[in-house]
């Protein structure tokens, strides 16, 4: 059992997170899409389409020289503790070995995460070899990386949401391959649409079969990112509470995160109201249907996007440009009244989304997650 002091220090930390909002000098989550080249045909993105539309704007991404550069002159960005590397498929970048390397020497404790389609597996295998090979000769033998691989459904449904035919094997004989790999973790990343959820259940027997993680998310648009604005996911309440049923049956309500108080076993009250992953998961449920948002969200203080151009965002889904990291130095931009603008409207909750990426990041600080826990334990008795 923790000793009863150290359960009051946690708490007062808790509650410290929850009364003092971060300071842009607290960032410390970057996403970084670092190529916008695809080889899928999403059904509920549109990035594959950015360079057919505009076949030489992938010579205007950023350089591995530009991105060390960029990096090196800025303290901020050298506190990153989580990276998010996405695209398009990241793989695709001709120096993505080299951009890596440039993160994990800044600072080696970060980990890593790598978004992919999973489509190319000699490409992925080829670059992930020469990216641990040169992080062993840095001597970041403790160095994380992961990489998630989309699986949206078994392998009709997948090929069909990922617009290619063989997406289902090719993503499978990767995660097969990343297995065999020393120094890298791997799962398996299911992205619910109104045309795929019931094939979750299935998918995440499949994942156990394999004893591969599975994580999810929902579909979401974005203007500056996912370029899909016309694309509508219409759910409907019906279908909605279906998916809570799938989620509660399967236990996803009850898995309880204790980054900030631990106490021992998951049913104590502390956990419960504390429980900021069950509130969430309530949150992106309801937002499919109503699109508002219902907590302070801190995307633009303690985290950013960085697209392959060198523009940052507050987040994927805020397309309002804070700067470039080209024309000025990250730190000057990050702090600026310009930037400050932008946190206001967000304090101002002038934007909403439902990011998997960003909103968990947010919750800790928010004193709603324990007032609406409170009420629902008050009524169940």
């Amino acid at each position: 059992m923790i000793p009863f002091n150290e359960n009051i220090r946690k708490g007062a930390r808790v509650l410290r997170s929850v009364l003092t909002p971060p300071k842009p000098e607290d960032f410390f989550f970057l996403t970084f899409a670092v190529t916008y080249r695809c080889n899928s045909k999403c059904t509920m993105c549109n990035i594959w389409q950015k360079y057919r539309k505009d076949p030489g704007k992938d010579k205007e991404e950023l350089s591995a020289k530009e991105i060390g550069a960029a990096f090196s002159s800025s303290e901020l960005l050298k506190k990153v503790r989580i990276f998010l590397i996405g695209g398009g498929e990241p793989f695709l970048k001709s120096d993505f070995t080299d951009i890596i390397l440039i993160l994990n020497d800044i600072n080696p404790g970060a980990p890593i995460i790598i978004a992919s389609n999973g489509q190319n597996t000699a490409l992925i295998e080829d670059k992930l070899s020469s990216t641990i090979q040169s992080i062993v000769k840095q001597g970041n033998r403790d160095s994380v990386l992961y990489v998630g691989v989309s699986l949206d459904g078994m392998e009709e449904t997948h090929d069909r949401m990922r617009g290619r035919k063989g997406s289902f094997r090719n993503a499978l004989n990767t995660i097969e391959t990343i297995r065999t790999m020393d120094g890298i973790q791997t799962g398996f990343v299911f992205t619910f649409t109104p045309q795929n959820y019931r094939e979750f259940p299935v998918v995440l027997q499949f994942a156990k079969d394999m004893k591969t993680p599975l994580s999810f998310q929902f579909a979401q648009t974005s203007e500056h990112y996912y370029d899909n604005m016309d694309t509508h996911f219409d759910w409907t309440r019906e279908q909605i509470d279906e998916v809570r049923d799938i989620l509660r049956k399967l236990r996803f309500f009850d898995v309880v995160r204790r980054e900030f108080l631990e106490y021992r076993g998951s049913r104590g009250i502390g956990d419960w109201l504390l429980s900021y992953n069950r509130f969430f998961l309530e949150y992106v449920l309801e937002y499919q249907l109503h699109q508002k948002r219902n907590f302070h969200c801190f995307s633009g203080t303690h985290s950013c996007f960085l697209d392959p151009y060198g523009n940052v965002f507050p987040c994927i889904s805020l397309g309002k440009s804070i700067g470039n990291i080209r024309k000025q130095k990250f730190d000057n931009l990050w702090i600026s009244p310009h930037a400050d603008e932008i946190r206001e409207d967000i304090s101002q909750r002038q934007c909403h989304c439902c990011s998997f990426c960003d909103i968990p990041l947010s919750l800790p600080r928010n004193l709603s997650v324990i007032t609406s826990n409170l009420k629902k334990m008050l009524r169940s008795g």
